[in-house]
């Protein structure tokens, strides 16, 4: 697998709110600009999507033909999700069987998002001239960086990014729960990366951090409340992964081997890709993975 070209574009704090796009025009806008800039061909896409409108749940269902499956997971799907199945775009994929008595059934990953949230980011690439080959769920796209031994155990993937953080703890290898983080990066400026980085100076819990680790403690205890059972490790991924001092902080907290995700590092780079790779890694976390998704399709 070669990376052929990466790159970032800023945008203005109104135009996605919460993993959400608010202004299509904007967001539209600036896709273009990107893909003059950094001289992208294709215009076909993968597109994440990471929102509170996205819902992952694992189900059971009996075992059953493939046709006959989906149609009992489709009537009964409603019965795992808060609002109405109309309202959702909703896909799934058997990930595995279990026993329950007599009888043999398989585990069913069910991954839904909202219609109204996804049609404003899909009029965005619309208006930018992108046709969405699949759509996925940014959680799961970034644990399809990781190699499968990495993913042995109990794992907990924790993607900080701009705007809406998310956790996913993975049990030998099936992602069996997720939870979007309400503690956005971009809105505290204690966390800037890049001043971390140029001070070199030992990193200090503030405000941010701490309401941040409270909530990746209370996601994890439910977790294992629910018998998702206790986590070997963690792996972190996202611009908020590259501050100074936070993977030693999650260490000591919670006394696991924590690991940044530089998700590149197993991808031979042409000489130029557009950005520096090197540094912003954990940035390129979720990208890569749907990139990778695409390789698949």
């Amino acid at each position: 697998t070669t990376l052929v070209r990466a790159g970032q574009m800023e945008i203005p704090e109104t135009a996605v709110v919460e993993g959400a796009v608010v202004e299509m025009d904007t967001m539209a806008m600036a896709l273009e600009k990107m893909w003059n800039h950094y001289r992208i061909t294709s215009r076909n896409v993968i597109m994440g999507v990471a929102n509170h409108g996205v819902l992952i749940r694992l189900a059971t269902f009996p075992k059953l033909k493939d046709s006959q499956l989906e149609q009992v997971v489709r009537f009964q799907a409603g019965e795992y999700f808060p609002i109405p199945v109309s309202q959702l775009v909703m896909d799934f994929a058997v990930v595995g069987t279990v026993e329950e008595g007599a009888a043999q059934k398989v585990e069913v990953l069910l991954v839904a998002v909202r219609r109204d949230l996804l049609g404003k980011a899909l009029a965005a690439l619309e208006r930018a001239r992108l046709t969405p080959v699949v759509i996925d769920a940014s959680p799961l796209a970034a644990m399809r960086t990781l190699p499968r031994e990495r993913l042995l155990g109990t794992v907990a993937i924790v993607d900080i990014a701009n705007g809406l953080s998310s956790l996913l703890v993975v049990v030998g290898g099936v992602p069996r729960f997720a939870r979007f983080i309400p503690v956005p990066l971009q809105t505290h400026a204690s966390t800037s990366v890049e001043v971390a980085a140029q001070q070199q100076k030992s990193w200090q819990p503030g405000e941010w951090e701490t309401a941040f680790i409270n909530e990746i403690q209370s996601s994890l205890t439910y977790a294992e409340s629910q018998g998702k059972g206790s986590i070997d490790s963690m792996f972190l991924s996202g611009p908020g992964a590259r501050i100074v001092g936070l993977k030693e902080m999650l260490q000591e907290k919670f006394g696991i081997p924590v690991y940044i995700i530089r998700p590149c590092d197993t991808i031979a780079p042409k000489t130029h890709t557009g950005a520096d790779i090197e540094t912003l890694g954990p940035d390129f976390t979720v990208s890569v993975g749907l990139a990778l998704r695409g390789l698949e399709e």
